[in-house]
């Protein structure tokens, strides 16, 4: 067994590095330590935990021990630091379920939360159908209660959704094209029953102008924040798919059921 200690000391570069890492031909039995020890932690997102989760778990179900050092710990709470899940098939509506009440009970009690809980399903649905994550998948969540701002990132370790689509569409000739059919009006692999065409697309039209939305997935990037959208090819390939996007709670509508009831 050997013992092998990998330092990441730019934000920027983290995807690639944690690539290597679970493309690496480490053997069972060995350590890995990941340092991120000259990365301030204000600089972490969900984007960051969720994928780190993934390689740590990866690493695990293959016999390797592995530690990630100076890494923000996930909290209970949605509302100060990162709310952490790894996802089970058998239970992911109960993921969007069980966040929505706590957003409903703790922080926006007037506000009309059905959208949310429609992109958090679409998301999470999207792991298991399209990119094939098996049991290597993880939900990140942290809420800025001053901007309202709910960010959310769903990493795994799959087939990877470009690949998916590429085998359906074998005339698409790169990742970043099926990256970008990926996100257009209602489109789907009808892979599964309960794809009802609450796509990617109806969560990217959640997003404000000034929310991001992003999805990198086997060797292509797809951003879009204030009306401009950028694809491009990575000069790397992540083993999976990773989609990150924010949704700013403020501009919700009022729950009417409230009205209702008065």
């Amino acid at each position: 067994a050997m013992k092998h200690s990998i330092r990441i000391s730019d934000i920027s570069q983290w995807l690639p590095a944690i690539t290597k890492i679970i493309t690496a031909d480490f053997s069972a039995n060995d350590e890995v330590q990941i340092d991120f020890k000259e990365i301030p932690y204000e600089q972490f997102t969900p984007i960051h935990i969720s994928s780190i989760a993934c390689v740590k778990c990866f690493l695990e179900k293959r016999g390797i021990k592995c530690s990630c050092q100076h890494v923000p710990r996930p909290t209970l709470s949605i509302s100060k630091g990162f709310n952490l899940w790894q996802l089970d098939k058998a239970y992911l509506e109960t993921y969007s379920h069980n966040i929505c009440r706590i957003l409903k009970q703790s922080f926006y009690p007037d506000k009309d939360l059905s959208a949310v809980k429609g992109c958090l399903n679409e998301a999470l649905y999207n792991v298991f159908d399209h990119a094939e994550a098996k049991d290597i998948a993880f939900i990140c969540l942290s809420l800025d209660p001053i901007t309202d701002r709910l960010c959310v990132a769903v990493c795994d370790l799959g087939l990877g959704i470009a690949k998916k689509i590429r085998s359906h569409f074998p005339e698409i000739l790169n990742d970043t094209k099926a990256v970008a059919m990926a996100v257009e009006n209602s489109f789907t692999t009808k892979s599964r029953k309960h794809n009802r065409g609450y796509g990617l697309d109806n969560i990217l039209s959640c997003c404000n102008d000034d929310d991001t939305f992003k999805i990198i997935s086997n060797g292509a990037s797809y951003i879009a924040v204030n009306d401009k959208i950028s694809t491009f090819a990575l000069d790397y390939e992540f083993p999976g798919t990773l989609l990150y996007f924010e949704i700013s709670i403020y501009m919700l509508p009022e729950d009417e059921d409230i009205f209702e009831e008065i």
